[in-house]
């Protein structure tokens, strides 16, 4: 019985000893001839976090703590404020004896050690990451892929540590043929030339369209694009790669700025292509003030470098926070903007859907609480950000047609006001050539002819000759001013002057003008049409108001440019006016130059005319 009993005992030892080395094999990796591919599951390697930089003491740990989950995913995902991973797997090769690749499937890792496990001990092959130049790395490629010799059937087994300073993990491994992975990258690199090429054409055309229409909403989308281009091209390890490979750590900050430049862009170019900042008073001071936070947190954080570093990970689930809270309040701007832009406002109501959707599934896979793999997760971003774009551009076409039909009213409107004032211009010379030719008659001709007769005669004197003659002058000047345009090179002031001294002397009527530097700034055809406005304002209080006194006031007020034209005349109802040639005149000049021109009279009370004129942005 006792000779039983240590049977049964040695035959149980065994046993568990054996199923214990089997269980810590883990059902080694097989390369079978051909494997071109071979995701290496998490069921198939241990893994342990820990704070340790000593692979024996993390060996040891992981042969004592190692968890091996009940999962066949491919990628773990440990999430944010972790220490390093440290991974163990073994390789069964059962094929040639040709080189393969270990790729470590997250193109952002700070560091990499891949040390090998022989009964010599544990040996370093390869230190990689981002912390390291880019020249260092085992391959010179944005992925972090490291070269594996491997002798025809033989079992190795290593130890990986992984750490992103503070940041999340998600870890996924994967063995390569060589000619199988060059396939691989050529048809990766052109789905991303294809895209980065896409949103380069959709810069350019942006940035054009602000350059030609001079819009800030444009320059706003271009930045929105370059901002999320280079959000994506820093995770993909393009930047790394190609901008600044012998920087080490600033990979990680580029992408943290172009991450903030996307937000503020997207925010500024939503508020300004949806143009409801007076409808949604409160949801603007809330996004002014998200702008202004990160702003803020921005000029902080590259202020304190080394404290951005060491906390990485708050600030990343800071910023992450930010960004959703963000594009959320833009989804509420949007649906309540719909009212206005029923049309802009749908199509930005879906691209919020999809970048709400895309971030939030971004951020529920970084703190672990979901598990999407690898290249789900890039067809998210990628896809997600490509109909995006698409959305977007769709919806600048509309504007940029609305702009093209607002554009094309308003020459129709033009055209319109031309061919009316050119039909009062028509009638208006007419006339004031009758009234030209009969002051020419009745005035000049009659003075000349007087004098004429009076030096015939020779009762005259030179001084009344020179008096008559500066008299006939003044009036022939006075008749050019009334059919002639004005001349930039003339001060305006003095020849508006000079033309109520001579109206003044004329018809008695006292014209007070007042002076302003405000004038200076009136430039082009603008005089012209003022000068022709207060002649027919001056001339309709003399002919049908009666006044014995007019002024004529000019201010300025917030880039506005004011001109007051007040009788004391007997006045009339605007109201009850069938509107005379005059009035009708100055009507459609303001309207041509975009003047606003307002009318205020009563009986006996005299009339106020105002004419308001906006400052040219280039004076």
């Amino acid at each position: 019985m006792q000779k039983n009993t240590n049977w049964f005992k040695i035959t149980a030892f065994l046993f568990f000893t054996v199923l214990h080395s089997i269980a810590w094999c883990q059902s080694p990796i097989i390369l079978e001839n051909n494997f071109k591919e071979k995701p290496i599951p998490i069921s198939k390697f241990r893994w342990y976090t820990s704070t340790t930089n000593d692979p024996i003491i993390a060996f040891e740990q992981l042969k004592n703590k190692g968890k091996i989950p009940n999962s066949s995913a491919v990628n773990l995902h440990i999430g944010y404020n972790q220490p390093s991973a440290w991974v163990n797997f073994s390789i069964v090769n059962k094929k040639s004896s040709d080189p393969i690749l270990l790729e470590i499937d997250n193109p952002s890792w700070d560091i990499i050690r891949l040390y090998e496990i022989s009964p010599a001990g544990i040996t370093l092959l390869h230190a990689t990451g981002d912390t390291f130049p880019f020249k260092k790395r085992p391959l010179l490629h944005r992925d972090f892929l490291i070269p594996l010799q491997l002798k025809k059937d033989s079992t190795c087994s290593f130890l990986l540590q992984l750490d992103r300073h503070g940041s999340y993990m998600n870890i996924g491994l994967r063995l390569w043929e060589k000619n199988s992975y060059i396939e691989y990258n050529d048809s990766n690199s052109l789905l991303h030339g294809m895209y980065f090429g896409s949103v380069i054409i959709y810069m350019v055309f942006a940035l054009l369209l602000f350059i030609m229409i001079k819009d800030l909403q444009y320059l706003y989308y271009t930045g929105w694009l370059l901002g999320f281009a280079n959000v994506l091209a820093s995770g993909a390890g393009f930047t790394f790669h190609y901008i600044h490979p012998e920087k080490p750590g600033l990979n990680g900050i580029y992408m943290v700025e172009s991450e903030v430049l996307s937000i503020i862009m997207l925010i500024l170019f939503t508020k300004r292509f949806l143009d409801t900042d007076k409808h949604l008073v409160i949801l603007n001071k809330l996004l002014n003030a998200a702008v202004g936070t990160i702003i803020g947190l921005t000029v902080i954080g590259l202020t304190f470098i080394d404290f951005s570093l060491k906390y990485r990970g708050q600030i990343v689930i800071l910023l992450n926070f930010i960004w959703i809270s963000a594009i959320f309040s833009l989804l509420i701007y949007a649906i309540a903007s719909f009212k206005k832009h029923p049309q802009k406002s749908a199509i930005f109501i879906a691209v919020f859907i999809i970048l709400f959707s895309s971030i939030l599934s971004f951020i529920g896979n970084s703190l672990g609480l979901i598990q999407i793999e690898r290249k789900y997760l890039v067809l998210i971003l990628y896809g997600g950000s490509s109909a995006e774009i698409f959305l977007f551009t769709i919806s600048i076409a509309f504007n940029i047609r609305d702009t093209i039909v607002a554009h094309n009213k308003a020459i129709i409107k033009i055209q319109n006001l031309q061919a009316e004032l050119f039909d009062i211009e028509k009638k208006t010379v007419s006339s004031e050539r009758s009234r030209i030719s009969l002051e020419l008659h009745d005035f000049v001709a009659n003075k000349l002819a007087i004098l004429l007769q009076q030096v015939r005669n020779k009762k005259v004197c030179d001084s009344e000759i020179t008096q008559d003659l500066n008299e006939i002058t003044q009036d022939v000047r006075y008749l050019s001013h009334a059919l002639s345009p004005l001349n930039e090179s003339e001060n305006f002031e003095d020849t508006l002057r000079e033309w109520a001294l001579h109206l003044q002397n004329k018809s008695g009527i006292k014209i007070h003008v007042d002076s302003s530097s405000a004038l200076d700034k009136i430039k082009g055809n603008l005089l012209l049409h003022i000068f022709r406005i207060i002649q027919e304002a001056v001339g309709n209080a003399m002919k049908h108001g009666k006044a014995s006194n007019v002024f004529i006031q000019f201010s300025e007020l917030d880039e506005h440019f004011f001109i007051g034209i007040e009788d004391d005349g007997i006045g009339f109802q605007p109201e009850n006016s069938t509107s005379g040639l005059g009035l009708k005149h100055m009507n459609v000049r303001a309207k041509f130059i975009n003047a606003q021109l307002m009318v205020n009279s009563t009986p006996n009370k005299g009339t106020y005319i105002q004419l308001v004129i906006k400052f040219p942005d280039n004076p």
